[in-house]
């Protein structure tokens, strides 16, 4: 194993031949999050987000006479750069020409690997980077497992493969990339023959290890002593910076998937508690209202304990239908048309309002709306109105002074809160009055419309709920 550098003892792990594999989504697109920003003059472009830093005119920098590098007693060099606040390496001063390519090229290929998602498919990415563009003959990515503690190859170049045969997780402490991994700091080693650690590196040369930001790491070697200069020693810092971003990337894309995958669950549950609800409420209350009709009452106290049962089965049928309405399959809207909300308001208070109570509507109001949701809308204010003003309350349905929208105001007690937008929250009732969703689901309905709705209660009482259809 003369030669061989990233310290892959022989052993079990199915390593890729060194080659990008294609992914269906391979394409190089950019990204506003994570991604690489517009090239300028052909180096690494400034990057809004965790991205490529820029680069003067694309050169690196040669660091004046390795200040600040310091020789560890294992003969490793501690080279620190500054970076910025999302782990891309600074401007440096202008370099030479073929620098510029390398960079320009190493740009392409940090392109490459922001438009992967899988760990594996990115590493890959970067060690041809490493092994084509930069030079280096021995690459390899070990990246940090969480729950094994160990680090753990993804990927690696076809001449370490041939030299060092598969690889195996490092255990920890085991070897110095650990070293590089948990000092968060680029290791320098110009002569692998004084290193000191579990692996056996006959034939000499030098070794490189760049921390991905506690995510693993990238060792690089060549079979040379000394054989990294300042200018290897900085690209390779940028290769690595530009590898856990994308690293980063796609590891909150997973974090996306497993939130969408979760919600998707709870909806898949939620719809079959809807059908629950559907079949295992609706009918025993249809059956326990059918026989409360056929109940006649021998006195007062009799009919007051039936009037009771019959308001309880009321308030059980309305917050059914609520449920059902905010777990409807079909959202809260189902496409808008043009609908007179005087002929919706009066078609809802002829079914749900008692005979005494009172309803005034202005003509002409239109709004864009889902039909059968501005139905639903108007049940629940008009049960909220009745259930806290009694029979005989008044409800009034205007069209806003500006004409973009309505007002639904009723002149009954009114409610009594700090904070009159806590009524729209689920749970919440007024005076133990409703099923603490009605209101809600109003919100959620105006919401899912772009509408927006305020509501207040004047010192003399009365509920007014204005909807703006044009909030913008």
């Amino acid at each position: 194993m003369a030669g061989e550098h990233t310290g892959c003892p022989r052993n079990g792990w199915p390593v890729t031949d060194g080659g990008v594999a294609d992914e269906t989504d391979g394409g190089v697109a950019d990204e506003t999050d994570g991604g690489v920003a517009d090239e300028t003059d052909g180096g690494v472009a400034d990057e809004a987000d965790g991205g490529v830093a820029d680069e003067a005119d694309g050169g690196v920098a040669d660091e004046a006479d390795d200040a600040g590098d310091e020789t560890t007693t294992d003969g490793a060099v501690s080279s620190t750069t500054a970076t910025t606040g999302d782990g891309a390496v600074p401007p440096e001063t202008a370099g030479t020409a073929a620098d510029a390519t390398r960079l320009r090229r190493l740009h392409e290929a940090t392109r490459e690997m922001v438009a992967r998602e899988r760990e594996e498919s990115i590493a890959a990415v970067a060690v041809d980077a490493a092994a084509d563009i930069l030079g280096f003959p021995f690459v390899s990515v070990r990246l940090h497992d969480e729950e094994t503690d160990r680090l753990t190859p993804v990927a690696a170049a076809e001449e370490t493969v041939a030299r060092a045969g598969d690889c195996r997780p490092y255990e920890r402490g085991e070897t110095i990339q650990w070293e590089a991994f948990d000092e968060g700091e680029t290791r320098l080693y110009p002569d692998v023959r004084a290193v000191d650690d579990a692996v056996e590196r006959p034939g000499g040369g030098s070794m490189l290890v760049v921390p991905l930001g506690g995510r693993g790491v990238l060792t690089l070697g060549t079979p040379d002593t000394d054989g990294f200069d300042a200018a290897d020693v900085e690209t390779a810092r940028v290769l690595g910076a530009n590898l856990q971003t994308a690293l980063e990337r796609a590891a909150r894309l997973r974090q996306i998937e497993r939130h969408e995958d979760s919600l998707a669950a709870k909806t898949e549950r939620l719809d079959r508690f809807a059908s629950l609800v559907a079949h295992e409420f609706r009918n025993p209350l249809a059956i326990a209202a059918g026989h409360l009709e056929l109940c006649a009452p021998r006195d007062d106290a009799e009919s007051e304990h039936l009037g009771a049962a019959r308001d309880a089965v009321d308030r059980m049928d309305r917050l059914t239908e609520s449920i059902l309405d905010l777990t409807s399959e079909r959202g809260l809207t189902d496409g808008t048309t043009t609908v007179s909300v005087d002929y919706v308001a009066r078609s809802v208070w002829a079914e749900y309002a008692p005979d005494p109570a009172t309803l005034e509507t202005d003509d002409d109001v239109t709004v864009a709306a889902d039909r059968d949701r501005l139905r639903t809308l108007f049940e629940n204010l008009f049960d909220n109105a009745v259930g806290l003003g009694g029979p005989h309350v008044t409800v009034t349905v205007r069209e806003r002074a500006d004409g973009a929208g309505f007002v639904v105001r009723d002149d009954g007690p009114g409610f009594d809160t700090s904070d009159p937008t806590e009524l729209f929250q689920y749970g919440t009732t007024v005076e133990n009055a409703g099923t603490g969703l009605g209101l809600a689901l109003v919100r959620d309905i105006a919401e899912a419309h772009d509408w927006a709705v305020d509501v207040s209660s004047p010192p003399t009482g009365g509920a007014t709920f204005v909807f703006d259809t044009d909030p913008s």
